[in-house]
């Protein structure tokens, strides 16, 4: 059996779609509601700090799918990281929040790409977004012994 997704019935390929026996069932799940959506916004901002007012994100995003809004705070996040000068501390304002909105919104199909030109040369620049810890003793560390040889069981 497989299971497929999409946030658009008219994105499935209409030859796949009517032929008989390629797909079985459809449950259709509606996109959020407001309280949903602030649920959802509240908790994928939860470690963001932003200036926007959370019921104008709330109608920003209305009609989205659950992906689409985590895909505008992905790119508001990765927008105000590329426009961060110095040290200065990551906010998000709501110019990126509409940006990334009106992006999603108006190309349903957009590859959902999270790095703007700019952060694609400096690929440690998405290292602040979500944090890369490496296990020790994973081997690409010269000084690390190899497994075993140090009497752990690793």
């Amino acid at each position: 059996d497989v299971i497929m997704s999409s946030n658009s019935w008219k994105a499935i390929e209409q030859a796949l779609a009517r032929r008989p026996g390629r797909i079985d069932h459809v449950i259709q799940f509606d996109n959020p509601a407001d309280e949903q959506r602030r649920s959802l916004l509240t908790m994928f901002l939860r470690e963001v700090a932003y200036s926007a007012p959370l019921e104008t994100l709330v109608s920003l995003t209305e009609g989205m799918a659950v992906a689409q809004i985590k895909e505008v705070v992905k790119k508001s996040v990765a927008r105000a990281l590329a426009a961060r000068t110095g040290s200065a501390p990551l906010q998000v304002s709501i110019g990126e929040f509409q940006h990334a909105a009106r992006v999603i919104r108006d190309n349903p199909f957009h590859p959902h790409t999270t790095r703007p030109r700019s952060m694609r040369r400096d690929p440690d620049a998405l290292r602040a977004i979500r944090p890369v810890q490496v296990p020790p003793g994973d081997g690409e560390n010269p000084s690390d012994p190899e497994p075993g040889t140090d009497g752990s069981a690793r």
